[in-house]
């Protein structure tokens, strides 16, 4: 059984992991200058968010990409996807 990428999505994987780790990075300079003010825990925050959901938004997208030639149609339920718990 050999599977194939849809290489439009691994290029949107891509672009997603980038863009996040950039924003993280810009989040987290905003961190060093608030150093001692109120706000630095708020930049904090945001930086973990923007990391957190940009490498699983990331991940799924490089799932959603890989097809696997089955028999059986694979399929997401997005309620549980979007909100696990």
């Amino acid at each position: 059984m050999v599977g194939s990428y849809s290489y439009w999505l691994v290029l949107l994987s891509i672009v997603v992991a980038i863009t996040a780790s950039y924003v993280a990075l810009d989040l987290t300079s905003r961190v060093v200058a608030s150093h001692g003010h109120r706000s630095e825990s708020f930049w904090l925050v945001g930086g973990a968010a923007a990391m957190g959901s940009g490498i699983w938004s990331m991940h799924f997208i490089g799932m959603l990409s890989f097809r696997m030639p089955m028999p059986v149609v694979v399929s997401y339920d997005v309620p549980i996807t979007a909100c696990p718990y």
